[in-house]
């Protein structure tokens, strides 16, 4: 998709059950370089109030598409962020490369410096658009 289309790449969900859902079906069954499973998931939501999910599923960075992920959060009024879960999705004909993976890294040290809890994980999936996406899970 080209970049005009940007909005179509965004998917933001508000409703816990759907939410929870998702995180069971499509994240904590998947297999990946690391795994998340259901324990991750109950570490925060026993702690703190799952309010959205928001994917994005584009032809940038992954470390771009996590901007483009905190950013939306920021859209919808959540200045506070006590918990995210990261869920980096891979398709299979696609490589992570270490430079990306190290921008990954300084995105969850940014994030950890604004005291927000972080779980993160990378899986493969067959289902998305592009090379790769993230859904980050957002507690607070």
């Amino acid at each position: 998709m080209e970049e005009s289309n940007r909005e179509e790449l965004i998917r933001v969900i508000k409703d816990e059950q759907e939410i929870t859902k998702d995180y069971f079906i499509n994240v904590a069954q998947a297999k990946g370089l690391i795994n998340l499973d259901l324990n991750d998931f109950r570490k925060f939501a026993d702690k703190y109030k799952l309010v959205m999910q928001i994917t994005v599923d584009a032809r940038i960075s992954v470390s771009a598409q996590i901007e483009i992920a905190m950013e939306e959060i920021r859209k919808h009024g959540i200045t506070v962020v006590s918990a995210i879960i990261l869920s980096v999705s891979f398709n299979s004909s696609y490589s992570l490369m270490m430079k990306e993976l190290e921008s990954v890294s300084d995105c969850l040290n940014n994030l950890t410096k604004q005291n927000i809890e972080v779980i993160w994980g990378i899986q493969k999936c067959v289902n998305i658009l592009n090379q790769c996406s993230v859904s980050l899970f957002v507690f607070v």
